[in-house]
């Protein structure tokens, strides 16, 4: 009986840890988490993303299917079911969501045969009031600057840019990031988002990088495209995914 029991528990605990899901604000290039929400709790009409991430193996089928549903309630308008398209060679998957309704809601995945292959509850709530300057002193590295420009020369930048042209540099732009102390970190991590329409937050989820430093440098660059025009915002992380400092920068036709 104990070892019926104890097949029993290792059956379902493998079920449990081959795969997670993740409610966060963005991921990066090898599926991993940026910024996830703690207790798998948000707020009413906040951009994030599901991250479904399999442990042990890639997925059986090219084709996976989310649904969202609000507890107790068949019929509501945050409630959605979608069929999702797996990139070959990928154990994980995301999908972008906003609900603008408090509750709990069921976030399941199923396989093409309509099999659960994991499911999470999250809870919505309403915003909490807090200070509009609040989220400067978030800054992991307050006096980290970070330049945009036309080109690096002998690792300075150079032409440095208010405004990106799609015209003129077809989006393409240079971020330079330098630092007063060592940026101690092996990976520096960046979100971008845009905003919707020019009243509205940076909601939309654009990209995400993720490149390798040397934890000794005072500072890097990287080069990068920008395809619409708008308004964005860029997040840095370090390798512990600590938020360094975010950037804005305003894209032009």
């Amino acid at each position: 009986m104990v070892n019926f029991c104890l097949t029993i528990f290792l059956f379902v605990s493998s079920l449990t840890f081959s795969q997670q899901i993740y409610f966060c604000k963005g991921y990066t290039e090898s599926g991993e988490p940026i910024d996830p929400f703690i207790g798998n709790k948000i707020e009413v009409n906040q951009s994030f993303t599901v991250l479904l991430k399999l442990r042990e193996k890639d997925f059986d089928n090219n084709l996976i299917f989310i649904s969202i549903k609000k507890s107790e309630s068949r019929f509501d308008q945050n409630n959605v079911s979608k069929m999702l398209r797996v990139v070959k060679g990928k154990n994980w998957i995301t999908f972008n969501h906003k609900i603008t309704e408090e509750g709990n809601y069921t976030v399941s995945f199923r396989d093409f045969n309509k099999k659960e292959i994991a499911s999470s509850v999250l809870a919505v709530e309403k915003p909490k009031s807090k200070k509009v300057e609040s989220f400067q002193t978030g800054y992991f590295m307050p006096n980290l600057k970070i330049i945009f420009c036309k080109r690096i020369v002998n690792g300075s930048p150079a032409g440095i840019l208010e405004k990106i042209s799609l015209f003129k540099s077809n989006g393409e732009v240079y971020i330079y990031l330098i630092n007063n102390m060592p940026l101690r970190s092996s990976k520096l991590l960046v979100n971008i988002w845009k905003k919707t329409t020019h009243y509205s937050g940076y909601e939309e989820f654009i990209d995400t990088k993720k490149y390798e430093i040397n934890s000794e440098w005072y500072d890097t660059f990287f080069k990068y495209r920008f395809e619409k025009a708008g308004e964005y915002k860029i997040n840095f992380f370090n390798q512990k995914e600590l938020l360094l400092k975010s950037a804005y920068i305003t894209v032009e036709n």
